[in-house]
């Protein structure tokens, strides 16, 4: 029997814990705001403008963001964009944040009509390439918070990779309702 079989009733167990708390820490809202830049709107400007970038040896990271955590929630998530302007692939074996217990890359998708969430243990970025981390995709899950994160702060995350390599950036804390406010697409079709 695979281990993909054993760990289904776990993975579902685990997706509807996360997806819980997705829900209630504002991560689905933010799902809008993608949705609405995949429709052509242009909101990376202001990501762009709020967000620090980290530059080390032309692999960088932007536009990294968090929604907000409310009190009572230990897990959350981050959003970036990470180019690859060298001329090797750059593989990412890691994430950490001083912030949280734990934090891993993800990948959310959907098979059969179920969501699910895969741990990503090394991410490949080719060569001019750019790796893209957004809601209901690719992003950084950050479990176990040991403060509340706060609209307008940032989280400091570090990337490592399999070279020895660390990357060390902040992602900046926005409010999920502010966001849904200001980006309702609710009567578009």
């Amino acid at each position: 029997m695979r281990c993909s079989k054993l760990m289904k009733p776990v993975t579902r167990l685990l997706l509807s814990s996360a997806f819980m708390a997705a829900i209630t820490s504002g991560l689905l809202l933010s799902m809008d705001l993608a949705s609405a830049c995949e429709k052509g709107h242009n909101h990376s400007a202001k990501l762009e403008s709020e967000t620090r970038s980290s530059k080390l040896k032309q692999l960088s990271v932007a536009s990294a963001w968090s929604p907000e955590t409310l009190p009572h929630m230990k897990n959350g998530a981050v959003y970036l964009k990470l180019s690859n302007l060298t001329a090797k692939p750059a593989d990412i074996i890691s994430v950490s944040s001083q912030n949280f217990k734990m934090a891993h890359i993800h990948r959310t998708s959907v098979k059969d009509g179920m969501t699910t969430m895969q741990s990503v243990d090394q991410l490949t970025v080719p060569s001019g390439k750019t790796a893209e981390f957004k809601p209901g995709g690719l992003h950084i899950m950050l479990m176990g918070a040991k403060q509340i994160h706060k609209a307008g702060e940032t989280i400091p995350l570090t990337f490592k990779l399999a070279d020895g390599t660390e990357i060390n950036f902040e992602a900046k804390v926005m409010k999920a309702s502010n966001m849904h406010k200001t980006h309702d697409h609710s009567k578009m079709h």
